[in-house]
């Protein structure tokens, strides 16, 4: 600054002002920049800070809700509390104690409500005070969040979330109360235990001190920023949770201020200096700014690339032109390992699987999950075509294995839907849909599977939901009736049972196999409502004749819902039907697939009296060890079995082992498919009593098949009349 001052005052008075004042200016633009300069990295800091505080606040909600959730699971699966709560008449005092009490101290919950069947409370404690039951006009729950998922929380699970209780945000979780041992819960009463915990600025401290958030607050209406809305289950804003988050932008330009003013006297000290705060702060913002991108496309609980990083790789590399597949892969049986083991043991899968994953596919591929039980890779195809199949056949089998996790044995499998773009090239959207297509048609198949997408899928699965929706309107409109074959007697002569097989007769495109539509039906869910509406007819068709026993079908799909053995008993009961006349026929592959579920399915039928067929005997693998671990009532001979009887020597040996075995264990043996006099005459050699099939009666409406039970024995056998 000396050096330029000497030379404006050995030149003349305008060029010294002249350069004054050009130097002057040039100092106020370099302060004008730097300060908009320190302004916009500050806006940027504090921006960055804010998304960061909502991100930890949203946290802190959601650790509230899984702390109010875990400790209702913990009092639901308890002996004690489901033998205390199914009484007919309460105890207070135990209530009281075990639950009333805890809720004043606030540590764990601030409320807790007993809930029955009907959704009413039945007991209730808000804050160490008993409060009246719903209804009364003292209390009552949120109708809607009850109302909706109160049904719905099977065994063992809950229903978490926020919701408003007195004009109050709060986060609260309702769980089925339930032994143990679940099984045992199927046929009692159905009670829920409810806990509540009211959303304060104490509770959420404990999460938000450790991240520098101050002045937290829960208000009604949002009057600062930042804030997160609180969302109820039906999404609606219940209140907002407030704070004063940190502007370390604001700090840094603060501090930076005293630089700025020394700048206008040393130029170059001071600009160095504001050169290198500014290359800091970029730094520390450009460090933030990564992280908080890397945690927005990670999956956070296995670790890959999540959803929104996969499309982003998959469009980068659709943007080559070069040939790109894409594989969808969907765990079988997850479902059923979360509601056997819990959460933590699916979490911990989950993980599992990822590192599976990850040690089969090529170092060049796209590993991501997409979110539950949903995987994807994206493989560019380079030189040669990368041999997928064999890639995906060593996932599939690998899957298919038994694992360990959390020290429980669990097994699972893998379903894959590939798909290939490749001129003309799709979209990502367009790819992703060909392989989740792709995808389900494995899972349709068989699971366990890989499919390569073609155009016949597309045309498939528009049959299938057509056919779906046909089903649901045929259910509405009575389309649907239920035909039975007798199950004959051979050693008296009489019909000692019916089979009821669903027919779609009333449709109005014409008739339909069932081997058509029961696959669409199990596919769709539709089995379940389609399997409650064939027992019930068959048991209103055939109630008033007690010598006759009812045999019913059930797939594999209607096993899958923990609420079907209570279905079953209820309707039974409903209808005053006798457990011991309603015989439930499942094939061997549940058995095999799930046999933990499928065991305690049985056993809960059977101790009420239902007796349990094993169907299609002969056509698969089930051992003696199965017959025993099931203890099955009766077994049933498959068609396959009888159709070569009177030809070939090895299926009459066949016939008279499986007689020895079922008379070693203590069960009985119907064999289907029974056409010709010569059948029936060697199967009734081998000891074989109860026989069904052309020979004696067709499948035929309830009406005939009543009407054959009146004809003579002779009549019976041969189908007339």
């Amino acid at each position: 600054m000396s050096f330029i001052l000497k030379l404006i005052s050995g030149s003349s008075r305008a060029i010294g002002l002249a350069l004054t004042g050009a130097t002057l200016l040039s100092l106020a633009l370099y302060g004008l920049f730097v300060m908009h300069a320190l302004r916009s990295v500050g806006e940027e800091a504090n921006s960055v800070e804010e998304a960061r505080s909502v991100e930890l606040t949203r946290g802190a909600v959601g650790a509230a809700v899984r702390a109010v959730a875990s400790v209702t699971l913990d009092n639901a699966q308890w002996d004690e509390a489901y033998t205390q709560t199914q009484r007919d008449l309460l105890d207070d005092a135990w209530i009281d104690q075990t639950w009333g009490i805890v809720s004043a101290s606030g540590d764990n919950y601030d409320a807790v409500f007993l809930v029955d069947e009907q959704r009413r409370i039945v007991r209730g404690y808000v804050q160490g005070q008993r409060v009246s039951p719903s209804g009364s006009g003292t209390i009552s729950l949120p109708p809607d969040w009850v109302s909706r998922e109160l049904g719905a929380t099977p065994p063992g699970g809950e229903v978490s979330g926020v919701v408003s209780l007195l004009g109050r945000p709060a986060v609260a979780a309702i769980s089925l109360i339930h032994p143990v041992k679940r099984e045992a819960a199927q046929v009692g009463r159905r009670r829920y235990l409810m806990f509540v915990r009211f959303l304060t600025p104490q509770l959420l401290r404990q999460y938000t001190d450790l991240f520098s958030l101050t002045n937290v607050r829960i208000a009604t209406d949002s009057a600062r920023s930042p804030s997160l809305p609180l969302k109820d289950i039906r999404r609606r804003t219940i209140g907002y949770v407030e704070w004063v988050a940190r502007k370390p932008g604001a700090e840094a330009v603060s501090a930076a201020q005293p630089g700025i003013t020394t700048g206008f006297i040393a130029m170059v000290v001071v600009s160095l200096g504001l050169l290198s705060g500014i290359l800091i702060a970029l730094r520390v913002v450009g460090e933030k700014h990564r992280r908080i991108q890397t945690l927005a496309l990670t999956d956070t609980l296995s670790g890959l690339p999540n959803r929104a990083a996969f499309l982003q790789s998959l469009g980068s590399l659709l943007n080559t032109k070069a040939p790109v597949t894409v594989v969808m892969i969907d765990l079988d049986g997850f479902k059923e390992v979360n509601d056997t083991f819990g959460h933590d043991v699916g979490d911990q899968l989950i993980v599992a699987v990822s590192r599976i994953l990850l040690s089969h596919c090529p170092s060049h591929s796209h590993l991501a999950r997409l979110g539950g039980d949903e995987f994807a890779v994206a493989l560019p195809i380079q030189g040669r075509a990368l041999d997928v199949d064999a890639c995906l056949n060593s996932v599939i089998a690998t899957l298919k294995a038994p694992l360990v996790v959390n020290q429980h044995v669990v097994q699972v499998g893998a379903s894959c839907g590939i798909a290939v773009s490749q001129p003309p090239h799709f979209s990502t959207a367009e790819l992703m849909r060909r392989a989740d297509v792709a995808m389900y048609a494995a899972k349709s198949a068989g699971k366990g599977q890989m499919v390569t997408y073609s155009v016949e899928l597309d045309a498939e699965r528009q049959v299938v939901a057509t056919l779906t929706e046909e089903m649901r309107s045929g259910l509405i409109n009575d389309e649907f009736e239920v035909f039975y074959q007798g199950i004959f007697n051979s050693r008296t002569q009489t019909y000692s049972g019916v089979e009821a097989l669903l027919r779609w007769t009333r449709r109005p495109a014409g008739a339909l196999s069932p081997s058509v539509f029961i696959p669409v039906a199990e596919q769709s869910g539709l089995i379940h409502e389609l399997g409650l509406f064939v027992l019930r007819r068959a048991i209103s068709d055939w109630v008033d004749y007690p010598d006759v026993y009812v045999s019913v079908n059930i797939s594999p799909s209607q096993f899958s819902d923990f609420a079907f053995e209570t279905n079953v008993l209820s309707i039974l009961e409903q209808m005053d039907f006798p457990a011991e006349r309603l015989e439930l026929e499942v094939t061997e592959g549940y058995l095999i697939d799930r046999p933990e579920r499928a065991k305690a399915a049985i056993e809960t039928f059977q101790s009420a009296g239902v007796r349990m067929v094993l169907d299609d005997f002969g056509t698969g693998f089930t051992s003696i060890a199965y017959l025993q671990a099931y203890g099955f009532n009766k077994i049933k001979l498959d068609k396959s079995l009888i159709d070569d009887l009177v030809t070939s020597k090895k299926s009459a040996v066949l016939v008279q082992g499986v007689m020895f075995l079922a008379n070693g264990l203590a069960m009985e043996i119907t064999a289907e498919g029974v056409e010709t006099e010569g059948q029936a005459k060697l199967l009734e050699l081998a000891g074989c009593r109860l026989m069904q099939g052309y020979l004696y009666s067709k499948p035929a409406p309830a009406a005939e098949m009543k009407a054959q039970l009146s004809q003579t024995p002779s009549a019976a056998k041969t189908g007339t009349g």
